[in-house]
């Protein structure tokens, strides 16, 4: 429902990002190292990200090849119908938000630009938040946000640590993950980026804290 947000140009991304972590060959530290401050970051980077992602669409739905060294794990045919539903239900909700807001302008302000707004300011320094200032290695590559507004405001994707340990699971189980690798110690052994306030959290956006850029 997202305007122009392509879920699965991202996926392809994604899960390239989790195969090489920070890593030069990461995908998003290619997106997210060239952003040094925090008001490019909040303005810039959504936009910059968006295209990149609606052209993996566009080339998945044309059957093109893409330059990733990971494929996502499903045929061709597969992707190329995902790739159309996507761009087929963005083009359907970009639709109807312009026939709310030119029926009634007030709504479409309040329901859906505002929203919107909000929304690209937020996601956008979201992975600075998960990965500035952090390492390469298997325990140092991603930063858990302990904190139950997090944890409700994410259903569970604030522990980012421990999905990358184990992406397989589900996010609202990742904080039984937490309770699980903290009990036995792993996180005392290991150099882990473990945060517990809100604000303490979102220092990592600020230009203090950069992105790895995978050297």
């Amino acid at each position: 429902m997202i305007f122009s947000f392509m879920q699965i140009g991202v996926s392809l991304s994604h899960w390239n990002h989790h195969a090489f972590t920070n890593q030069k060959n990461d995908p998003d530290v290619q997106i997210f190292s060239r952003f040094k401050n925090l008001w490019s970051r909040m303005f810039l980077i959504r936009t910059y990200a968006n295209r990149i992602y609606i052209r993996n669409t566009l080339r998945m739905a044309l059957g093109k090849k893409l330059d990733y060294p990971v494929a996502l794990p499903f045929t061709e045919q597969e992707i190329k119908h995902l790739a159309i539903f996507n761009l087929a239900l963005s083009l359907l909700w970009t639709i109807a938000y312009l026939v709310l807001i030119i029926y009634n302008p007030a709504m479409g302000i309040i329901c859906i630009i505002i929203p919107h707004i909000l929304t690209v300011l937020y996601s956008s320094i979201r992975s600075y938040l998960e990965h500035a200032d952090t390492g390469n290695e298997l325990f140092d590559n991603s930063r858990t946000r302990k904190n139950i507004f997090f944890t409700i405001f994410y259903f569970g994707n604030n522990y980012h640590l421990e999905h990358h340990l184990y992406p397989r699971v589900p996010c609202y189980n990742l904080p039984a993950v937490h309770c699980f690798l903290s009990e036995n110690g792993y996180f005392k052994r290991n150099n882990t980026h473990i945060v517990g306030g809100i604000m303490e959290a979102y220092k990592f956006a600020t230009g203090k804290y950069q992105y790895p850029t995978g050297y």
